[in-house]
């Protein structure tokens, strides 16, 4: 599960870590298991930009399977 803030801060299990940190660590995790699905947790007032800036560096990591967590209304 990857978080990503309002602010556009990122964390990973538990852990704030930089966009080049993330890149890092999910393109080992690829490597070791290649079919694994990411969650990506976004606040609904984080910039849309980062938001696409943070799918685009999971799809460079390799990551094919990728979910959207969507907060529920009502």
């Amino acid at each position: 599960i990857i978080t990503l803030d309002e602010e556009g801060h990122i964390t990973m299990d538990n852990k704030p870590v930089t966009i080049d940190e993330a890149s890092q660590i999910m393109t080992q995790r690829m490597a070791e298991n290649s079919n694994a699905a990411v969650i990506l947790q976004a606040d609904k007032r984080t910039a849309h930009g980062q938001v696409v800036a943070v799918m685009d560096m999971l799809k460079t990591a390799g990551v094919r399977r990728l979910a959207v967590a969507a907060e529920q209304k009502g």
